[in-house]
């Protein structure tokens, strides 16, 4: 079975390494770096992970996430510029599984 992920980011570079890292012919890489197109998607596939830059929004990006966490049980895993505090933990309260800073190792993501 090929499981699909999707991945939201707005740098090219940080998405290519991150698909690059995650190659697996059982795996569907999906890409968007539009909240409009993440919703879509989202809506229309199967997902087994989302990998969300926290910084593509300029809105609430968690009250989104709590909203598709309920919507369907998907685990989220945040890429962060943002190294605050209140900024883990408003992402750990809308049931985001991972959250890792930027810079952070391949290595880490896919564990």
């Amino acid at each position: 079975m090929i499981r699909q992920i999707l991945i939201i980011e707005n740098d090219e570079t940080t998405y290519s390494k991150v698909k690059c890292a995650l190659d697996d012919p059982n795996i569907k890489i999906m890409y968007t770096d539009s909240i409009d197109e993440e919703i879509r998607i989202f809506m229309r596939s199967h997902l087994c992970l989302i990998i969300l830059n926290a910084a593509i929004s300029d809105n609430d990006e968690y009250r989104l996430i709590k909203m598709m966490r309920a919507a369907k049980p998907i685990p989220i895993l945040i890429l962060s510029p943002k190294e605050k505090c209140p900024d883990r933990i408003d992402a750990f309260q809308s049931e985001t599984v991972a959250y890792l800073e930027k810079p952070y190792e391949l290595e880490e993501l896919i564990a």
